[in-house]
C-alpha cells in the first residue's frame, strides 16, 4: 500500500504538486469554485498526516471560511 505521502506527492484530477528545496506544496487545479471544493478532502488527509518527517502547514482561504487554498509539506531534519 502506497504512503500518504507518495499519495500526496503524485498530482491527482483534484490537485497539482509543486516541488520545492525543502518539501512540496499541493494546490487545486484552478481558482474555480469547483476545483477548490474538489481540493478540500485532499487537505483534510493531508492535515491528518501524523509523520516526524514534515511539517504540514495550510494556508486558509481568506473569503472562504473552512477553505484551504495550498497546504505547504517542509521537510523537517535531525540535527
Amino acid at each position: 500500500m502506497e504512503s500518504l505521502i507518495t499519495k500526496l506527492k503524485t498530482p491527482s484530477p483534484h490537485h497539482e504538486v509543486e516541488m520545492a528545496l525543502n518539501g512540496f506544496v499541493i494546490t487545486p487545479r484552478d481558482s474555480s469554485e469547483g476545483a477548490l471544493d474538489d481540493f478540500q478532502p485532499i487537505v483534510e488527509e493531508a492535515l491528518h498526516y501524523a509523520g516526524d518527517d514534515y511539517q504540514v502547514v495550510a494556508v486558509p482561504i481568506t473569503d472562504a471560511v473552512g477553505k484551504y487554498a495550498r497546504v505547504y509539506f517542509n521537510q523537517v531534519t535531525g540535527t
